[in-house]
């Protein structure tokens, strides 16, 4: 037993739902990232948004871009797409934290380029750059989704898009010093820095 469960244990004889909640998105994060279990991992993420969503949780967001980053992974962009939607626009108008929203944007690039959904994603690009300049962050994430939105776009030939997602994924990978993605990124870059 991890000592997340063991917390989970913990919060549930005393029925402090959002921290059941916050270990089920961790357990989560165990499985998505620490041992490619896909359909472990997005049972947990569910589990989670349900209860945050439930309690009106600010962990809501978090637990909302894990859910489209393994439906993401899987190669189930609808369905990412459906499960961000809703918090992108509730965040946008009506409450939240707006730095959330540099996932919830980078998920929904990648959805609108697996989609061809050009008239979103060229929108979602425009509201993300700000917002990464802004907040400053690094996140592995952000430059997973970048990432495969740049391979949808080299794939159909879309020079100037895919260099737009390559600029963002290149950079959260240079700054994360992760040496393995930026070979990759690279690699599968390779035909839009060739001539024209």
């Amino acid at each position: 037993m991890t000592n997340i469960e063991f917390a989970q244990q913990i919060f549930e004889k005393e029925g402090f739902q959002v921290e059941i909640a916050t270990c089920l998105n961790d357990i989560g994060d165990i499985h998505r990232i620490g041992y490619q279990q896909y359909d472990t991992a997005e049972k947990f993420y569910r589990d989670a948004v349900q209860i945050f969503r439930d309690y009106g949780a600010s962990q809501l967001s978090t637990a909302t871009a894990n859910l489209a980053l393994i439906l993401i992974e899987k190669g189930n962009y609808q369905d990412a797409k459906l499960t961000i939607s809703e918090r992108i626009h509730t965040i946008e108008t009506i409450t939240g934290d707006p730095f959330d929203l540099n996932w919830l944007y980078a998920a929904m690039i990648a959805c609108s380029a697996a989609m061809r959904e050009w008239l979103i994603f060229d929108q979602t690009l425009q509201k993300l750059i700000p917002f990464l300049k802004q907040s400053d962050v690094i996140d592995a994430d952000i430059m997973l989704c970048l990432h495969d939105a740049m391979k949808h776009c080299v794939a159909l030939k879309m020079k100037t898009r895919a260099q737009a997602c390559y600029k963002i994924a290149i950079a959260q990978a240079r700054r994360l010093q992760d040496l393995n993605a930026i070979d990759t990124i690279n690699l599968d870059s390779s035909d839009i820095h060739s001539g024209d």
